[in-house]
This record gives C-alpha cells, sequence and structure tokens, in this order.
C-alpha cells in the first residue's frame, strides 16, 4: 500500500484516497479555499488514474473476448 502521502499505486488505494478527498471537502467545513483546492486538484487526478486503469481493463477484456471468440486462447 502507498505510504500516506505518498504515492499510491492500486486501483483500490486510489479509489479509498479519493474517497477520503470528498469526504475532507465534504465534511470539513474549516477547510480553507487553498487546501480545497489542492485537495479537489489530488482528486481530480486521481479520478483520471482510476478511469486510465479502468479503461485499460476494459481494452484487455476486450481482447481477451476477441481472442477466445477467434480460437487463439483455446485451453
Amino acid at each position: 500500500m502507498g505510504t500516506p502521502g505518498g504515492p499510491v499505486s492500486t486501483l483500490a488505494e486510489r479509489l479509498a484516497a479519493l474517497e477520503n478527498i470528498v469526504r475532507q471537502l465534504e465534511d470539513e467545513p474549516g477547510l480553507g479555499l487553498d487546501e480545497a483546492l489542492d485537495l479537489y486538484e489530488k482528486g481530480r487526478r486521481l479520478s483520471a488514474a482510476c478511469r486510465g486503469e479502468l479503461e485499460r481493463a476494459r481494452l484487455r477484456l476486450t481482447e481477451i473476448d476477441a481472442a477466445i471468440g477467434s480460437g487463439e486462447l483455446d485451453a
């Protein structure tokens, strides 16, 4: 698992970090503007990383299905 405040390496870690950021933005009324903007930026980056990873997984599934359909991956 990534270190606190450090890089986040797995999809599950990214999603958990994103959920934490959303919670902070929603639940911390005393959050300053600069801190809120920093959290928002981190959240957008995490969201983009998650979308990219999910898109790569979707493409891989499509390739696997195509290979199985063409007989390339016979068991």
